[in-house]
């Protein structure tokens, strides 16, 4: 083959080297193909680059006939593709570039070769390149495909080597230049291989390529996920083959995932959304070697399901007439939508739900229905919860202030004390966590006296009560009026009412939840009348219940007074006249705005509460049992009363065994509307004794008595003769009697000392001052009760005198003074004394003198006539003597 038209292989020869270098072609070896043996891994190898390198002393342009490849054994090497890839340094490149020479690859058995079609004639050089060292010849590199069989120890070799059967046609096979001509002169040289002639080879050997391995997968090969979330995972690989590094992973197969994808790092993802099920999906790995390793695995996208967590259990009541509204409490755990759906078992107006609210409007549907409330996400997963109502006539709640007269007490007596209980007939089951309730009544006839909590609720942390002017309601306002205000839970840490029925605030019907104390008057004019206690509203949060989470409060929705008419129905309506409860009817209940609410966000009063009026029946005059007869044996008067009586003004009213009403009612003896009295006890002497007078005679509290207390001694003076008195010290002490033919009964009872001292026949405590008692101990008198000699009532004044310790002589008051002033002195013992007054020249102008008992004594001085200037006064009482002096000034 000729040079200039078939040339093995052509190659610019680009020396800076030593002048003494050869011409030759070196492999370092084979580029890419490092070592011998070579390892070849059963993937073969795509674009290995063998790198030649020509070496000349100086710039010179040849040609040669070429190189040729050759492969044996199992290994087989073919070219790549048809261009060469020169790898040049920047001096070369863009000569080369500039010339423009085309390459052509040519394949021949036994070698491959390369040829230059172009018309070029040698020598030319490049300008603008001195020569240098041999490190800057230009390369070449050939890019060969390696492939082989089955895995064995050195299944070939692969040799480079310039083509034999192509000789020089021409004058050379390369042309150099000899160095020293100038201009170069063109000299035919044979390039060498670096092993001094011979074809460079190496030994391949077959090795199999290790795939990739992951490391960290989803466990037990299932990743779940919710199906409404988005999901992903991060895988992690190791490329296993030595030497070698993980190219990247890939979605083999996505499984029907939306927007399945694996980025560089194996974080694989995908979007949420996607039906409930399982997904199969396959991801591989890459390595350099290269080798791919597949990894199928599953992906569960779970349904989370639905839950009530708030389904009523058991029974729950309502009034009728009302709209249900019941929050279920639905959870929905994930994204689906929610199909709800509510049976109906035949009512009036079919129920509704919407987000877990069940909603019904009962129309008055009374009875007991069930309803079934079903949620269900469409795929497969359901909650239900079954809802029984019990739809009662009345309303929720049933308030009722006690009837004080119902049997079996069938009335109250005058002049005593009665409790007056406040019932919760019925709560239908819904627990009450406080109420305020406003309570009106006549104070002319019953007087307030406490308040508490009642036996059902006794144990809740908050009670209080106030009877101090309300207000808002003018000239119109009751006399009385009483707020009480309870709640079961107050703000104070871990306590929680305990020990009563109420402390869940749940109660049996007919539960006491408050008590009133008031004192029946006595006053005849009340006699056999009924003194109403009703409910009073002055604003929209009076007589109103709360339940035990303070969400709902309920207000009044009916209001009922007695039936006296009717007695099969004891209760009847109260509806206003105009059929509307207007700000200025108070006794009707809230009124008709309280309802109104103008904000939808927020929650509106309950009107489910029934409150029913009572009150106190006072006994009739002809209801009472027999007067006098307090043993209740049918005999009146008699001297076991009287006995029994005395023993009721020591020991109290325990000694009223057998009807303790019934014993008090016989008590009023004398008629005077006024029971348990001294004046009773007095009368019922009078009838034994034969001198009683007739009722409509008596005329209590018509006389006055004062009692004096000086040291020990207790005396009386009054204007009649007083016919028994009792006596009540604070403390215990002993007590003697000192009033001539009189009787006395006296004990401690409860740190008190009490004394009574009466007769049994006609004797009395004469009118005037009568020392009655003589007293010891650390005692002081704190009440008196007396009768005249007839049974009337006398108003008894107490009035204490304080033994001085020492004697004293006081200064005169006023002073100065005119005409007359008051000179007062301390006797801690009785005696005589003697008070003498002087003028300034030392003349008696006035004396006093008496004796008395110890106190405190005062003497009152007209000094009329006397002139203006200083007085002094001179007291001498048994051993002492005082003298002061005073002013007149006139």
């Amino acid at each position: 083959m000729k040079r200039s038209l078939f040339l093995t292989f052509l190659m610019l020869l680009l020396t800076f080297g030593f002048a003494t270098a050869a011409n030759r072609i070196v492999t370092p070896p084979f580029g890419d193909m490092m070592g011998d043996p070579y390892s070849l891994n059963n993937a073969g190898l795509t674009g290995v680059t063998v790198y030649w390198q020509f070496e000349n002393d100086h710039i010179i342009i040849g040609w040669s006939n070429g190189f040729s490849v050759e492969a044996t054994g199992n290994v087989t090497a073919s070219i790549v593709n048809g261009s060469g890839n020169y790898v040049v340094g920047s001096r070369f490149e863009p000569i080369f570039n500039v010339q423009g020479m085309p390459w052509n690859w040519y394949y021949e058995p036994t070698g491959d070769t390369i040829g230059y079609g172009g018309v070029w004639t040698p020598p030319n050089t490049f300008p603008g390149f001195a020569t240098g060292p041999l490190a800057d010849a230009c390369y070449m590199d050939l890019d060969i495909t390696l492939t082989g069989g089955t895995p064995e120890t050195n299944t070939g070799t692969i040799c480079v080597d310039s083509v034999i059967k192509f000789g020089p046609a021409g004058d050379w096979l390369w042309d150099g230049w000899d160095g020293e001509t100038s201009p170069p002169v063109v000299v035919a040289l044979n390039p060498t291989f670096n092993d001094g002639g011979g074809a460079t080879c190496v030994n391949v050997v077959f090795v199999e390529c290790q795939a990739p391995a992951f490391t960290t997968t989803p466990g037990g090969d299932v990743l779940t996920v919710p199906h409404c979330d988005d999901g992903q995972f991060q895988f992690e690989a190791v490329p296993v083959e030595p030497g070698a590094s993980i190219t990247g992973f890939a979605v083999v197969d996505d499984g029907g995932l939306p927007n399945a994808d694996i980025d560089g790092s194996g974080l694989f993802s995908f979007d949420g959304g996607a039906d409930p099920g399982d997904y199969t999906v396959t991801v591989s790995v890459s390595n350099t070697c290269p080798a791919t390793t597949e990894y199928t695995f599953t992906v569960s996208l779970s349904n989370a399901g639905l839950q009530f967590t708030n389904c009523p259990a058991g029974t729950l009541e309502y009034s009728q007439n009302k709209t249900v509204t019941i929050n279920l409490g639905l959870d929905n755990f994930d994204c689906d939508p929610i199909t709800e759906t509510v049976t109906d078992p035949g009512v009036t107006n079919p129920p509704s739900v919407s987000g877990g609210v069940f909603t019904w409007d009962n129309n008055g549907d009374i009875g007991t229905w069930t309803f079934t409330v079903t949620a269900d996400d469409g795929f497969g997963e359901t909650a239900t919860c079954d809802i029984t109502i019990t739809v009662l006539e009345g309303s929720l709640f049933g308030v009722r202030i006690a009837k004080i007269g119902d049997p079996p007490d069938p009335f109250v007596f005058q002049g005593t004390y009665t409790y007056l209980p406040i019932i919760l007939d019925y709560s239908s089951g819904v627990a009450m966590g406080g109420f305020d309730f406003l309570l009106a009544y006549d104070a002319s006839a019953l007087t307030f006296v406490s308040a508490s909590l009642g036996a059902a609720n006794d144990c809740w942390e908050y009670f209080q009560y106030r009877t101090t002017p309300f207000g808002n309601c003018g000239s119109a306002c009751p006399s009385g009026m009483l707020e009480l205000i309870a709640m079961a839970e107050t703000n104070d840490g871990p306590n929680h009412p305990t020990g009563c029925d109420g402390e869940d605030g749940l109660f049996e019907d007919g539960a006491e939840i408050a008590k009133i104390k008031f004192f029946v008057t006595d006053d005849r004019t009340y006699e056999c009348q009924f003194v109403p206690v009703y409910w009073y509203w002055l604003d929209c949060t009076h007589n109103a219940i709360s339940d035990w989470t303070g969400n709902d409060l309920y207000l009044a929705s009916t209001v009922w007074g007695i039936n006296w008419v009717n007695p099969s129905d004891p209760f009847y309506q109260l509806i206003p006249s105009d059929g509307t409860i207007d700000a200025d009817d108070f006794f009707f209940g809230p009124w008709d705005y309280c309802f109104i609410n103008e904000d939808p966000n927020k929650p509106t009063p309950i009107a489910d509460i029934d409150f029913f009026n009572g009150g106190v029946d006072i006994a009739c005059a002809d209801e009472i049992d027999l007067r006098g007869d307090l043993n209740l044996n049918g005999l009146a008067n008699e001297i076991a009363d009287a006995v029994l009586y005395t023993n009721y003004f020591i020991q109290g009213p325990p000694v009223f065994i057998i009807n303790l009403q019934g014993q008090i009612a016989a008590s009023d003896v004398n008629n005077d509307g006024r029971v348990l009295t001294v004046g009773d006890l007095v009368y019922l002497i009078r009838i034994l004794t034969g001198d009683a007078v007739p009722f409509e005679k008596l005329s209590p509290f018509a006389s006055e008595a004062t009692v004096r207390v000086a040291g020990d001694v207790v005396s009386v003076d009054a204007g009649v003769d007083i016919g028994a008195a009792l006596f009540v010290f604070k403390g215990e002490g002993e007590v003697s009697l000192l009033a001539e033919n009189m009787e006395m009964v006296s004990d401690v009872v409860d740190g008190e000392t009490r004394a009574l001292v009466w007769s049994r026949s006609t004797e009395s405590i004469e009118a005037g001052l009568t020392e009655v008692l003589q007293v010891s101990g650390d005692v002081s008198l704190a009440e008196v009760e007396a009768s005249d000699y007839y049974g009337n009532m006398v108003t008894a004044d107490v009035v204490t005198k304080v033994v001085p310790k020492n004697f004293a002589l006081l200064q005169n008051y006023p002073n100065p003074f005119n005409p007359t002033t008051e000179v007062a002195f301390d006797l801690p013992t009785s005696a005589n004394w003697t008070l003498d007054v002087y003028n300034i020249t030392g003349q008696l102008v006035k004396s006093f003198s008496d004796y008395s008992d110890a106190g405190t004594v005062k003497v009152n001085i007209d000094a009329n006539g006397w002139a203006s200037g200083i007085y002094f006064y001179r007291l001498q009482a048994d051993d002492f003597v005082a003298t002061k002096k005073m002013v007149l000034m006139k």
